[in-house]
């Protein structure tokens, strides 16, 4: 018997605080007949190894995931982020969606690889950058207080009224 192909929609659904997004992705699996069947007139079981595929969309969820996080940051900082930087980052994500386009998951996984990579290194300048702030914003809190040294002494209850 004919291989049957099957085809389904597998719906996604990428979800952030600031942009939810749902999209599907198209499914199609070939189940091979069963050689052990001799019969063309019984059904042939099905045979689906889902892993590869089940791979496949994991990887895509991921890049895109990739994909949405790195331009959701270019938008959000604006200027802050360098023209080299900001290059690099566009032109990954590019090169990342080209790859989207066709079904080959080592070329999906290096290109994510490399998405990852150059906007990790704009995280991680931005992120010294935060900490250099706020260490320096605590530095001004601690000048600006006026602080008075000044000493003490507990007076007991008892010592008060047999004075007055």
């Amino acid at each position: 018997p004919p291989a049957r192909t099957l085809s389904s929609e597998l719906p996604v659904r990428v979800s952030s605080k600031a942009d939810p997004a749902t999209f599907s992705i198209p499914l199609r699996v070939s189940v091979p007949p069963d050689p052990s069947v001799a019969s063309p007139s019984a059904p042939a079981s099905p045979r689906v190894t889902v892993t590869p595929v089940r791979e496949l969309v994991d990887v895509r969820n991921q890049a895109d995931g990739l994909i949405h996080a790195a331009e959701k940051t270019l938008k959000d900082l604006g200027d802050k982020a360098s023209s080299e930087e900001r290059m690099s980052i566009e032109s990954a994500v590019s090169d990342l969606k080209t790859v989207l386009e066709k079904d080959d998951k080592e070329a999906i996984e290096k290109k994510t690889a490399a998405l990852a990579e150059a906007s990790g290194a704009l995280a991680q300048k931005l992120y010294s950058e935060q900490q250099a702030e706020s260490s320096g914003e605590a530095q001004q809190a601690e000048s600006g207080e006026d602080v008075v040294d000044a000493e003490f002494e507990e007076v007991d209850k008892d010592d008060q009224s047999k004075s007055a």
